[in-house]
């Protein structure tokens, strides 16, 4: 649950009509109270290392690891096979 804390400091800035009306539906689409909490919530997501989605810098970087290795043991079993077991771009069994 988050915590309220009073808040006493302004951050003011404009937007277009167009800017203005896809922060507000933003705002319904993620169930924001408000532009501001929307706003608060996207800056205080990226100050913590987070993006879109919850993912952060850390689960990505764990993930392209994985994907890696993944590419890497797939290359040794390919490593044996000749390009004439490849015919039209798909890999033919011998």
């Amino acid at each position: 649950m988050t915590v309220m804390r009073a808040r006493s400091k302004l951050v003011y800035f404009r937007v277009s009509e167009e800017e203005y009306a896809w922060l507000h539906t933003m705002c319904e689409q993620t169930g924001a109270r408000s532009l501001s909490d929307l706003v608060r919530t996207f800056l205080q997501e990226r100050k913590d290392g987070r993006f879109p989605g919850g993912q952060g810098v850390e689960e990505l970087q764990a993930r392209i690891a994985r994907l890696t290795e993944m590419l890497e043991k797939l290359e040794e079993k390919l490593d044996g096979r000749t390009v004439s077991n490849v015919r039209g771009g798909v890999l033919q069994n011998e």
